[in-house]
């Protein structure tokens, strides 16, 4: 029987070392891999899609940043507010159409929200009604809404001030009627934040990270390198593994034939 020369078991310990510490390194790879692919697996039942982050330091590294634009006007203890492309009352959204918000009154039963664009009837609690457009009458090109002394809602369109029947379909100029216009006013901080919060975690659903980390790329272009490094550290081990035991095996069977007795 010839016996591995000194040189021979150093490199025999080193691949030992280096199967252990890979399998090490490899292990993390495997526990995310298998985390997120499960987790995926059951995305509609854990309603993955419809689940979004809200951590401040995930959305930066997404680039989902804060909206420039912040327009905000308060009636009756609310505020109806556009962050950005979106609508909400208080920390509520509203069906939007990028219009921009020129203001908000108070009707005997609800609000009235005007856009560039028409009109909004809400309930008291901010659920919407009915939406008022050219359609319906409402004129395009609002430029501010308020109302009159006796409780009729006014607006201002670029070439005149008209004032809106009950149903607010029908629309007649009334020259010289005081006004009181509806005024920007700054949200309270902790509605204002809400509202941040609001806006930047709608923009990135859980699904889309947990797929980002299954494949790499949350760690942006060389992220998907990173995973094909992890690969080949479990293709290293599997092929390391097999070859040690292939070893092992030859080696035990060695010993038993020189057991034997002649």
């Amino acid at each position: 029987m010839t016996h591995p020369s000194r040189k021979q078991r150093r490199k025999l310990h080193s691949l030992y070392v280096w199967h252990r510490i890979i399998g090490l390194c490899a292990a993390l790879f495997v526990v995310i891999l298998a985390l997120t692919g499960i987790a995926l697996n059951h995305g509609d039942a854990l309603q993955l899609s419809q689940r979004h982050v809200q951590s401040s330091a995930l959305l930066n590294w997404y680039g989902i940043q804060p909206p420039q634009e912040f327009v905000s006007y308060a009636c009756a203890g609310h505020y109806v507010t556009r962050v950005g492309d979106r609508l909400y009352f208080d920390a509520s959204a509203l069906p939007a159409d990028g219009a921009n918000l020129v203001g908000i009154v108070r009707l005997p039963q609800g609000f009235a929200v005007a856009t560039t664009n028409g009109i909004r009837l809400l309930t008291d609690d901010g659920r919407l009604i009915e939406r008022l457009g050219a359609v319906e009458g409402v004129p395009r090109g609002i430029a501010r809404i308020g109302t009159t002394a006796d409780g009729a809602i006014a607006m201002q369109t670029a070439h005149e001030i008209l004032i809106g029947d009950e149903s607010l379909t029908s629309w007649q100029a009334r020259p010289g009627v005081e006004i009181l216009w509806s005024q920007p006013s700054a949200p309270p901080a902790a509605l204002r934040s809400r509202l941040l919060r609001s806006f930047r975690g709608d923009g990135l659903p859980l699904e889309r990270v947990l797929l980002d980390i299954h494949s790499g790329r949350i760690l942006g272009h060389w992220g998907v390198y990173v995973m094909d490094g992890a690969a080949l550290l479990l293709l290293f081990l599997a092929a390391s593994g097999c070859w040690l035991w292939l070893r092992n095996r030859m080696k035990q069977r060695s010993h038993r034939r020189l057991r034997r007795p002649s």
